[in-house]
Formats: C-alpha cells, sequence, structure tokens
C-alpha cells in the first residue's frame, strides 16, 4: 500500500487516511467499525503531525548530517571459506540415501 506521508520543508498537515487504517487493521489481524476507522485516522494524524512539529523546532544548524548514528564503518565481518563436510559424512545419519545423494519424498505431484 502506497502511503500519502510525504515530506515537505512546509510542514503541511498529514492525514492518514482511512485506507491505511484499514491496511494497519488488516496486518495486526484486527477487526475495527468505521466510525474507530474515522477516530484512528484522526488520532493518528494528529500525534503524526504534532511529533513533526516538535521536531521541526529542533536547531540542527550545527549537527553534521550522519548515515549512522554511532559512526561505525561495517559490522559484517569479512567473509571467508571453510572446508564442508564430505560425502561420506553428510549422508552419515540421512534416513533414506540413492548411491550418493539425500533421498527425499516427492513434494510436488505424484511419485
Amino acid at each position: 500500500m502506497k502511503s500519502n506521508i510525504k515530506a515537505t520543508s512546509k510542514r503541511s498537515k498529514i492525514m492518514i487516511s482511512k485506507d491505511e487504517i484499514i491496511h494497519v487493521a488488516k496486518l495486526a489481524n484486527i477487526v475495527i467499525t468505521q466510525k474507530e476507522q474515522e477516530i484512528y485516522s484522526n488520532d493518528l494524524s494528529e500525534v503524526i503531525n504534532y511529533n513533526i512539529n516538535w521536531l521541526g523546532r529542533v536547531n540542527t544548524s550545527k549537527i553534521e548530517p550522519t548515515a549512522h548514528a554511532i559512526g561505525e564503518k561495517s559490522v559484517m565481518r569479512t567473509d571467508s571459506t571453510t572446508p564442508g563436510l564430505n560425502d561420506i559424512d553428510a549422508l552419515k545419519n540421512a534416513p533414506d540415501k540413492y548411491s550418493n545423494f539425500f533421498k527425499a519424498k516427492h513434494i510436488f505431484g505424484e511419485d
């Protein structure tokens, strides 16, 4: 579902649509009435607009833009290979095998 929430420099009012409320309710697996849809649409819009306006008052002129809050460069380890199991060891505990392969029941169609 495409949201109608857009960031603008004019700080225009954001309105959460009833369709978006219905979508979130479906995701949460809850049933809400039409009256609740209207209430939640208005209330959530008010909460979001209040917080956007509050954040808009924060002075960020001396804050350098960043893509990561704590300055981490990379948290991923280097990729390295290790030896795997050979055929005999891999099939040692297999419940059913055919030659040097695992044997399994068909999952699509018939035998």
